[in-house]
């Protein structure tokens, strides 16, 4: 897979900066699948990998092939209040001002009412693309992921995601793993 790398250096980065005791409660309230079945028809994308925290996912990775081109694109979710706050715009303003980027502040979803957060914002991106990846580094999500995953984590994860369990990606997450491709 030729995004490995940017797939292990996402998730070293998510995993220190958002799961900042991870290996203390891993799979009890958080976990990470690999190629998890998402239910979505469009057969362009697939889902690489999503984190889950209580009930919810707070974050994935997914590939998109139209056949005439090939990106993984990401999604990270924030706590919205506290995103918007410390960002000190509105979300149709960060459209204008981050163009690489897209913000979905409407997660309204089962998972998310189950887990007593509809107070998050979605930040899309495209791990491929300079432009979207600078953009991102210059926001501040990670205190705002690791506010929202840290009220998540109180619930307890669906029976069904800790079956999926990676414990391979949840050492990447965890910084027990730091191989590279070119070093495999």
């Amino acid at each position: 897979m030729p995004e490995f790398d940017l797939v292990a250096e996402f998730f070293a980065e998510y995993g220190a900066t958002v799961l900042t005791d991870g290996e203390q409660d891993v799979v009890r309230s958080w976990c990470v699948s690999a190629l998890p079945a998402t239910g979505s028809p469009d057969d362009t994308y697939f889902r690489a990998c999503t984190v889950n925290a209580g009930r919810m996912e707070v974050a994935y990775l997914q590939f998109r092939d139209d056949g005439e081109g090939r990106w993984l694109l990401g999604c990270i979710y924030v706590r919205r209040t506290h995103f918007l706050k410390s960002v000190g715009h509105s979300v149709p303003v960060l459209r204008e001002l981050y163009d690489a980027l897209d913000f979905d502040p409407d997660v309204r979803f089962k998972a998310a009412r189950l887990g007593g957060s509809q107070d998050a914002l979605r930040i899309y991106f495209d791990l491929t693309d300079p432009e979207s990846v600078a953009q991102l580094e210059n926001l501040p999500w990670r205190e705002s992921a690791r506010v929202l995953v840290d009220h998540l984590r109180c619930g307890a994860l669906m029976p069904k995601w800790s079956d999926a369990h990676s414990r391979d990606l949840a050492n990447l997450l965890t910084g027990q793993i730091t191989t590279s491709s070119s070093e495999l």
